[in-house]
């Protein structure tokens, strides 16, 4: 079977697959949707008695609101109408309080009784479910088994209840689910006999459905298969040995046309490689007539080499001759660099214990320059304080020249007084002995004025004496700080030149050294000159008969080329069989 007819008939298979689940999927939903509207039906129906109920209560209520009754005589108003209010059927009404107190009931026996422990067949506390689901916003469902008035066995049932506020109350009413199914089962069997009256519409859809899907097929196996077809005639031609075939041209860009422009370039690249490959065998026929005239050449080359090889040899003999003679005169310059350096080293711990014993000396007179500016600065800070001594004396002169002039205003004052009381007689006498005791008061100062004028003036000859003697040792101890500072400095450049003097010892010793192991490489280099020569020499010998040896490497060589000549003809000849020229027949597409 093709596979244009493998596409069609997997496409129509998988077309009657949606067409016979979507019928079934059609059918379930026929049914679930019967069974859905009826009991949604069912649900409002009762949602909707029990609120007619409640609104027959609020007329009542209105009434006890208005007056016209009491509550107890509103309360039996509202029973009894529930009571009597009957429906269709089977349909009835109950009312319990939340406590679970029953208030109506169909069957008088359990009015006024207390149902909230309650429980129906199955052990399920019916009436606690009709007081919590009416207590809900907009009330709520309860399935239970209760038993048909004047029954006694119980049956499925669901009830709807809800709360009414004003007195307490939760009532209620519900369908048995046997009368649910039976409305069920005939909204069945009408949808079942209106699918029936509408088959022949159905079978006349899919039988279109059916031929439209096939005719969608044909065309699509065609646009799939059509290419698939070009490619396996192409590769079939290729299979054949022709290179020359049209490119397979598909608009489309999908696996298809992925695999038609896969195809395009294997096949060029595949003509490509053909030509290189015949290319190459011409290449390669040319280069075996080389390698064939080379090889003669190059055995007669190898023969001359042998003959330069023995050349080669007798002057490395004489080679290593001249170096075991550079190797002992290269020691000999190593002995004397290794007595040269020997002896700066003692130079130089020598020059380096003489910068030490400076470097000590210099710390000395650093601490003798340090002490001289100190007694400087003493004799400096002596000489202030002798000038300030001086001229406290003076002014302390000036000061007892005062109290001199001051003692003998007084004593004249002392002798002016006592002639005034000489002159009051008797009432003066008072005053005279104060006189006379005043004027001997003024001449003892004065006297000792006299001896503190004399005693600052040996003092102010002592400090003029003092000062004249700072003075000059003040200059001895400015000559002596100068003496000692240019003698530091002296013995500090000295301490600079022998720090000098080490370092270029140190650098003698660093360049010594460093010619000292020039030497020693240059000895060791020359050992391996001595020693490379010498393989130089076994070498040579070696490439003496591996010449010989390619002279006759070349001979095969020329062999091997005779039959690389004889592949490539063959390789050419295989070549033959692949058609690459334009002008040869196409393929058909």
């Amino acid at each position: 079977m093709s596979i244009k007819y493998k596409i069609i008939g997997s496409f129509l298979i998988c077309v009657l697959l949606t067409i016979a689940i979507m019928g079934c999927y059609e059918i379930f939903a026929l049914n679930q949707a019967a069974d859905d509207t009826v009991n949604q039906q069912y649900d409002q129906r009762i949602k909707i008695e029990v609120e007619i109920c409640i609104g027959l209560i609020d007329q009542i209520y209105d009434r006890q609101i208005k007056g016209e009754l009491t509550e107890k005589e509103a309360k039996k108003l509202a029973a009894d109408t529930v009571r009597d209010l009957q429906l269709d059927g089977d349909i009835y009404f109950w009312i319990d309080t939340i406590e679970g107190q029953n208030i109506v009931l169909s069957e008088n026996s359990e009015e006024g009784s207390n149902r909230y422990d309650a429980q129906d067949s199955e052990g399920k506390y019916y009436v606690r479910d009709f007081i919590n689901n009416g207590l809900k916003e907009e009330g709520g469902y309860t399935d239970y088994t209760f038993p048909r008035p004047g029954q006694t066995e119980p049956i499925l049932k669901r009830a709807y209840t809800l709360v009414y506020e004003p007195y307490h109350w939760v009532i209620g009413t519900g369908n048995y689910i046997d009368d649910i199914n039976e409305v069920v089962a005939q909204e069945k069997a009408r949808a079942q006999e209106q699918l029936r009256k509408n088959l022949s519409t159905v079978l006349i859809v899919i039988i279109t459905a059916l031929i439209f899907s096939t005719l969608a097929g044909i065309i699509l196996a065609r646009r799939i298969a059509n290419p698939i077809i070009q490619i396996a005639k192409r590769i079939n031609a290729l299979a054949e040995g022709n290179l020359d075939i049209e490119k397979i041209r598909l608009k489309s860009k999908d696996e298809i046309g992925q695999l038609a422009e896969g195809f395009n370039r294997m096949s060029e690249n595949l003509k490509n490689i053909v030509h290189q490959i015949k290319h190459s065998s011409n290449q390669c026929s040319s280069a075996s007539e080389q390698l064939s005239s080379g090889a003669e050449e190059l055995a007669a080359t190898a023969s001359s080499v042998s003959d330069s090889v023995s050349d080669v040899v007798g002057g490395t003999v004489r080679q290593i001759e001249s170096v075991s003679n550079v190797n002992t005169i290269v020691e000999e310059i190593n002995h004397s660099y290794e007595d040269i350096l020997n002896e700066v080293q003692g130079i130089k711990e020598l020059s380096d214990k003489t910068s030490q014993s400076a470097q000590q000396e210099s710390e000395h007179i650093d601490i003798t320059i340090s002490l001289m500016n100190a007694v400087e600065e003493s004799t400096r800070h002596a000489q202030e304080l002798i000038n300030h001594l001086g001229q406290s004396s003076k002014e302390i002169g000036l000061i007892v020249e005062t109290i001199s002039g001051i003692a003998e205003q007084t004593n004249l004052l002392a002798l002016n007084a006592a002639i005034e009381a000489a002159r009051a007689g008797e009432y003066g006498q008072g005053f005279a002995v104060v006189a006379d005791e005043v004027r001997k008061l003024a001449e003892q100062s004065q006297e000792a004025a006299k001896k503190i004028s004399n005693l600052i003036k040996l003092i102010q000859e002592n400090t003029e004496q003092a000062v004249t003697a700072m003075n000059e040792d003040s200059v001895r101890v400015k000559e002596g700080t100068d003496a000692v500072n240019y003698s530091g400095n002296t013995f500090k450049e000295i301490i600079r030149m022998i720090n000098d003097v080490a370092e270029k010892i140190n650098v003698a010793v660093i360049n010594l050294s460093k010619n000292f192991d020039n030497n020693l490489k240059i000895v060791k280099a020359v050992n391996e000159v001595d020693t490379v020569s010498q393989h130089i020499s076994a070498q040579t010998q070696t490439i003496g008969a591996s010449a010989q040896e390619q002279t006759a490497a070349s001979q095969e060589i020329a062999s091997s080329a005779q039959l690389l000549m004889k592949n490539a003809l063959e390789m050419q000849e295989l070549m033959q069989q692949f058609k690459l020229e334009t002008n040869q027949e196409k393929v058909p597409t």
